[in-house]
């Protein structure tokens, strides 16, 4: 794939966010007036309840990312084949499994929280869960084509069906509630919708990429004889160890993403959740920005692996991409602190107002691990990754438990505390131990050149400040503030921050948009 088109799927990646946080912004308010803090509340631990569900995928769709892009590589269609059919066979025992952990959990459903919901929170937790659990079942398999999709970088083609199944979520939603409908219309979209997200999957990587499942033929099988097919057994023992560790680090993300809601539904209620819910959701956009550009790496960083890249290279690598992912995560972090508690209550209200904290203390702590993802993407492909996902889930329920012991006394905040204590133990200490023994990790050197970004990130937060004595509480004077902070903080990075090769980068970024601009300029010039 040509860096262009690598710098156009990272383009309409931020282009999808940009909507999807537009269209947050907007709907996210009108979602909770129409439901009500309650039901928003048992809406989102339902949510997080049948996520616990999703980590039975066992990292198999990040294995396909990754096999199939080292298949790729090596021109091995028959491999490629393989690896499918044997990931669709494992998705269909998961899925099986799926359904019947579901109907379990929600037999425990009245046990887990008759004390704290209502009688009717109760009737609709249980209505939404089972919707939720056919959507849930179908995921496995779309995940399976999105990863397909993925190996073979075609992340335009990603973000246009994102694109659309936005625009139709927004629309149908908004009728839907406009006309008194209530939670359980929105799962119900959300499951449609994702059926045909994956159904358009299917067909783009069936038509357009040549997909086939098919298992590898016998080598000692008779020429004479038809071909007989079984499972590769080398293959499955080696996805099987490289998909058990990205398991365990997706179970350590539902410790980080889902735990609180579970506890606080069950020790503090409905609008405990609908608090830590609305913080959570601010973090997801916080960290999807960070995923972007992490997400388009993993095919080149196998490549690099593959190869025999090690030590510097690998640290040059990673410096190359944290300093790009700490230019835009701490302008994030620097607006939010500033005006993100205004934010909150002009966008939901101050019943919310503990949301920006429970924001602004995840966003420091994940700050370090968003910045050096790709040193875990560098460990995926030397397929050296177990102890680092072992380290995460032990620290990970350390802090889940620390945060259940705190919620009691300090509610929302206490949870929050735990968990964010874990991330700081694990990704600013632990880890990067781990990445010097593997790789030989140069975290000085990152470290160094992230810091020569400070200088001009702290002038702007002293502008940032000053911008805030602009009186007014609206809409309208949050938008210039934001807005004058980010030319600022803009023009002081790229003045006093940015490396000759990120300016050039920032330059060749223009001529991507150039021939839509074009494009824009012809629409104009023409006579209706």
């Amino acid at each position: 794939m040509s860096t262009k088109d690598i710098k156009l799927g990272i383009i309409t990646s931020y282009g999808i966010f940009a909507a999807d946080m537009l269209t947050g912004v907007l709907f996210t308010p009108f979602l909770i007036r129409s439901l009500g803090q309650s039901e928003y509340g048992v809406y989102s631990l339902m949510g997080a309840f049948i996520a616990g569900l999703a980590v039975l995928d066992f990292g198999f769709g990040d294995a396909i990312v990754r096999y199939v892009a080292q298949y790729r590589a090596e021109q091995r269609k028959d491999k490629e084949m393989g690896l499918l059919t044997l990931c669709m066979a494992i998705y269909a025992a998961i899925a099986t499994i799926s359904l019947l952990a579901g109907v379990g959990f929600y037999g425990l459903l009245d046990v887990i929280y008759s004390g704290k919901l209502t009688v009717h929170e109760l009737d609709t937790a249980k209505s939404i869960f089972l919707i939720l659990l056919v959507n849930i079942t179908f995921s496995f398999f779309i995940g399976a084509y999105h990863a397909y999709i993925q190996g073979y970088e075609k992340y335009a083609v990603l973000n246009g069906i994102s694109f659309v199944r936005l625009i139709i979520r927004i629309s149908a939603l908004s009728v839907l509630l406009l006309l008194g409908y209530k939670s359980l219309a929105v799962v119900a979209v959300d499951t449609l919708l994702n059926v045909g997200m994956g159904s358009a999957y299917f067909l783009f990587a069936k038509r357009k990429l040549g997909m086939r499942m098919r298992l590898p033929a016998r080598e000692e099988q008779s020429v004479s004889k038809p071909p007989r097919f079984s499972f590769d057994r080398t293959l499955l023992r080696e996805i099987t160890r490289y998909s058990s560790f990205v398991f365990i680090g997706n179970l350590a993300d539902l410790l980080f993403w889902r735990i609180g809601l579970l506890v606080l539904g069950a020790l503090s209620g409905s609008k405990a959740v609908a608090v830590y819910a609305v913080g959570t959701t601010l973090i997801s956009y916080f960290q999807y920005i960070s995923g972007v550009i992490n997400g388009k790496l993993l095919p080149r960083v196998t490549q690099m692996v593959t190869q025999g890249a090690q030590g510097a290279v690998l640290t040059a690598f990673c410096v190359k991409i944290g300093r790009i992912q700490f230019m835009l995560l701490g302008g994030i972090l620097l607006g939010y602190q500033l005006y993100g508690r205004e934010f909150i209550h002009l966008w939901v209200g101050s019943d919310y107002a503990l949301s920006w904290e429970i924001g602004l203390i995840l966003m420091l702590a994940m700050l370090v691990q968003m910045i050096q993802y790709p040193n875990v993407m560098i460990l995926r492909a030397m397929k050296k990754d177990g102890l680092r996902t072992m380290l995460q889930l032990v620290v990970m329920a350390l802090g889940a438990l620390l945060g259940t012991l705190l919620v009691r006394g300090y509610g929302v905040i206490g949870m929050t505390f735990g968990l964010a204590l874990a991330i700081v133990l694990l990704n600013w200490i632990v880890v990067n131990i781990h990445y010097v023994k593997v790789f030989a990790y140069d975290f000085r050197q990152f470290f160094k050149q992230i810091g020569k970004l400070l200088p001009a990130m702290a002038t702007a937060y002293g502008a940032g400040m000053l911008l805030n004595l602009i009186p007014g509480y609206a809409w309208s004077t949050w938008v210039a503030k934001c807005f004058a902070f980010l030319m600022l903080y803009v023009a002081l990075l790229y003045l006093l921050g940015a490396n000759p090769s990120e300016k050039a980068m920032l330059q060749s970024v223009k001529g991507v948009f150039q021939p839509l601009a074009k494009g824009f300029r012809r629409l104009g010039k023409v006579k209706v």
